[in-house]
């Protein structure tokens, strides 16, 4: 039985990201894309990447993307970091494409031109398993090698299949600069005819399979769900490099039919370097990734409010086991913010992004836990966690990068006139500063009169061994220190 589709709104229900809008606006940019005459003869297909850092939703933002495409186009989605296990990335997409297809099979018309898909994609797909040189023979083959020798691995057919494997036996692990050389130790082994022969028998193939899917964009016309079929391929830069480059490579040179239109979810610099890294440090990374993205989208930067509150609610951290000081918005009116909202001015103080609220919660929750129920002084604690989190030595004040206006005036009362501001990062570095103070100097700032800091400091009282407890604001610097040996490897300080 079909699955009951919902509407936008149940789509987005749980949107923290306000990201609906964003998928309708690219919603409806690819269906003018689609909309387009085709004007090259030898680029017909759309390609789009959709980048964000990790934390900022990008499988959130697809998967619902691709939830209301379905509403009115057949929609394929590949998890790539699922099915790179499979080393087969043209399979996976058959595959796929072929579950999107599963609702048209009551039309005759359709369902005859998605098995001529299946049969021709598999006999490329068996072509191109005799054929990879790169894998098979554990050469290779630098970046000026592959265009060429992508055209030679969909060319190796059943009857040169032992010559050719043969022949590459011989050739050795070196690295390979041209398509020429990787088939050089081949030529005593194999007939040019047999060559040729296989090279025209794979592009055969690939033409064949490239028109039983544009007969299958036809075939929609004046059906519910129509042109263009959507592939929405998510976690491409969390997979192996080397088959990101087959995934995206396949596409290029198998999928490449008008009415087929390509999402892609990347972090475009990590795959990049990632590309390089693979080729060699001299090999432009970008420049690569070019030649199969058509459009790149960049996805609007999170609100980090949203994010804290959903990820300070599911480590289970409670708003009572922290105090939270006096604010007033400058020069306006008072504040209560909630915990949430108070670490995310914090981060856009000291700079931290959605990436960065994971690590933090994390390093928030281990230390609730270790302080065992003592109240936790958020406004000291949390800036040192900040810096934790950036890599820097527990005890250190992170730098700050823009100034909130969310303010302290540490001894506004309704009958007083001290209406004296100090930001958040000044009341940090006083905090700090009388952190380091003796007990002495302390009571001497007390007794000036108007020294907050020093008051709040002069709270904590030593062990008798002169050290503070990990829960006395004194005693943070140890607190946060046993907190990064508790280490989560997905979550490593940015340092």
């Amino acid at each position: 039985m079909a699955t009951q589709k919902r509407n936008p709104t149940e789509i987005w229900a749980d949107d923290l990201f306000s990201r609906r809008e964003e998928a309708e606006q690219l919603i409806a940019y690819m269906e003018s894309v689609a909309a387009r005459p085709v004007m090259r003869e030898d680029k017909r297909a759309y390609t789009i990447a959709v980048d964000a850092r990790y934390g900022e939703g990008k499988s959130f933002f697809l998967q619902r993307l691709a939830e209301q495409l379905g509403l009115n186009h057949p929609v394929a989605f590949v998890d790539a970091w699922a099915d790179d296990l499979t080393d087969e990335p043209l399979t996976a997409l058959a595959a796929t494409l072929k579950a999107a297809l599963d609702p048209f099979v009551t039309n005759p018309q359709i369902s005859r031109r998605v098995q001529d898909f299946m049969v021709t994609s598999g006999r490329v797909a068996k072509i191109m398993g005799w054929g990879l040189l790169r894998r098979g023979a554990g050469l290779l083959i630098t970046g000026k090698a592959v265009d060429a020798a992508e055209e030679l691995l969909t060319g190796v057919s059943e009857d040169v299949r032992d010559a050719v494997n043969d022949g590459l036996g011989d050739v050795g692990k070196g690295t390979i600069e041209d398509a020429a050389a990787a088939l050089e130790g081949v030529g005593s082994h194999a007939l040019m005819a047999q060559r040729i022969a296989a090279f025209e028998e794979g592009k055969a193939a690939v033409q064949q399979m490239k028109e039983s899917l544009a007969a299958i964009v036809a075939s929609l016309d004046g059906t519910a769900q129509h042109a263009p079929i959507v592939i929405v391929i998510d976690e491409l830069d969390r997979c192996r490099t080397t088959y990101a480059i087959r995934l995206l490579e396949e596409i290029k040179h198998l999928f490449d039919v008008p009415g087929l239109i390509f999402i892609f979810a990347i972090h475009s610099e990590q795959l990049a370097r990632s590309v390089s890294g693979a080729y060699g440090s001299t090999f432009d990374g970008r420049a690569y990734l070019r030649r199969f993205i058509d459009r790149q989208y960049n996805l609007a930067q999170p609100g980090l409010t949203p994010l804290v509150a959903k990820l300070f609610d599911e480590a289970g951290l409670r708003r009572e086991a922290f105090t939270l000081p006096g604010l007033v918005l400058s020069q306006t009116k008072d504040l209560d913010p909630s915990v949430p909202e108070l670490i995310a001015e914090y981060m856009r103080v000291y700079g931290l992004g959605a990436r960065d609220a994971f690590a933090l919660i994390d390093v928030l929750q281990t230390s609730a836990v270790l302080a065992q129920s003592s109240l936790i002084e958020l406004h000291f604690l949390l800036p040192l966690a900040i810096a934790v989190v950036q890599g820097h030595p527990p005890g250190t004040v992170p730098q700050a990068v823009v100034t909130s206006k969310w303010v302290f005036v540490p001894y506004w009362t309704p009958q007083s006139s001290d209406v004296t501001e100090v930001t958040l990062h000044e009341m940090t570095m006083q905090l700090h500063e009388a952190a380091q103070l003796t007990d002495r100097d302390l009571e001497e700032r007390r007794a000036e009169g108007h020294s907050y800091a020093a008051r709040f400091i002069s709270r904590s009282r030593a062990n008798a061994d002169g050290s503070y407890p990990i829960a006395a604001p004194r005693g943070y610097p140890r607190l946060l220190a046993a907190v990064a040996r508790f280490t989560n490897p997905q979550l490593e300080p940015r340092g």
